[in-house]
């Protein structure tokens, strides 16, 4: 949770400022501490399982560790006493040793820490989070509780990082400064950003072209871009061609092997169904009843093309990547899954 009074920026929000959070950019943050810009999200079905769990990890870790703490649920926002930081822990565990440590509780899928995670570090953003913990409480230990896949619990021990906490107390007092200043920081161009973008837009006004000659970085992007887009048309129409390649070389095969790779292939039968003709199908076969017999011809011609157009019948084929060691798929699309690899 943010500071409601905005003098603070929490601990969710300080990973923006380092270019590291999956939420919000440090544009997005300026504007809504600037100009009041909302920076709502909608909870999605993951979001809303992990704060549903959260007080189950939270007390399977202080099991874990034999220790007792308390799990916040009034969601009451800490502000540091002199520093312009502040966090909403999940909890605190205490530890007659070490004192009182910050607990980070996490829900996440089996393919999501694999592909986010290690053995021994989370996601930046989530690093970057507990260390603000620390420094807002004054606190000399922390614990990254990660529930992989509804099953696994995995705790992250962490201990204060003096440089990261400098760092910390730096980027924060200089966005602030901005903010008093006006000083607006520059979009990164990420999709989240769009949004709130576009919306300062006057679509009525019609400006006078934007002239960068002069601007390295305009003639670097408008390339990358034209670059890029070339590639992506071309890898379509590559991937495409051996897409229909393995589909004809599978023959009635449901399953393809070769040196390195399997594919399993899926054909289901996809009957026609009846199709409703439009409106001025209609229109024209009622104007033909009584017309001369070429007229009646046409018109049921025209009827059966159509007819024959947009009939959904034949068979569907579809390959689906197999990996039975990890169960990661490589990419997926409406005809071809992926092919395995092997480890």
């Amino acid at each position: 949770m943010p500071d409601p009074l905005k003098k603070t920026l929490s601990a969710t929000q300080i990973p923006a400022l380092f270019d590291k959070s999956p939420y919000v950019t440090r544009w997005l943050l300026w504007q809504h501490y600037r100009n009041g810009a909302e920076l709502e999200f909608e909870p999605n079905e993951r979001m809303e399982w992990g704060t549903r769990l959260e007080p189950a990890i939270f007390q399977a870790t202080c099991e874990r560790l034999n220790l007792a703490g308390e799990h916040h649920t009034s969601q009451t926002y800490f502000r540091h006493r002199a520093l312009p930081i502040g966090c909403t822990p999940d909890g605190t565990i205490h530890d007659l040793n070490r004192g009182p440590g910050a607990v980070e509780c996490k829900n996440v899928d089996w393919l999501q820490w694999k592909d986010n995670w290690t053995d021994t570090a989370a996601p930046d953003h989530i690093e970057l989070q507990i260390q603000t913990q620390m420094l807002v409480r004054d606190q000399r230990w922390g614990i990254i509780a990660c529930l992989v896949g509804g099953n696994e619990l995995r705790l992250y021990h962490r201990e204060p990082d003096p440089d990261l906490h400098e760092r910390i107390i730096t980027e924060a007092d200089e966005f602030l400064a901005s903010v008093r200043e006006g000083r607006e920081p520059d979009p990164m161009g990420r999709d989240i950003e769009l949004p709130l973008w576009r919306g300062r837009i006057d679509l009525e006004a019609e400006p006078e072209p934007l002239v960068l000659m002069d601007s390295r970085e305009a003639s670097e992007t408008i390339g990358q871009y034209k670059f890029w887009t070339a590639r992506e048309t071309d890898a379509k129409k590559q991937r495409g061609i051996y897409r229909n390649k393995l589909e004809f070389m599978a023959r009635d095969a449901t399953r393809v092997r070769a040196h390195g790779y399997e594919a399993f292939i899926k054909r289901s039968q996809v009957r026609a169904s009846e199709v409703q003709l439009p409106d001025e199908i209609k229109e024209m076969l009622r104007g033909a009843i009584n017309s001369n017999p070429a007229t009646i011809k046409s018109a049921i011609e025209r009827a059966i093309d159509w007819r024959m157009i947009t009939r959904r019948a034949g068979v569907m084929v579809k390959i689906e990547e197999d990996r039975p060691n990890d169960g990661e798929a490589d990419f997926r699309d409406d005809i071809f899954g992926a092919v395995t690899e092997p480890n």
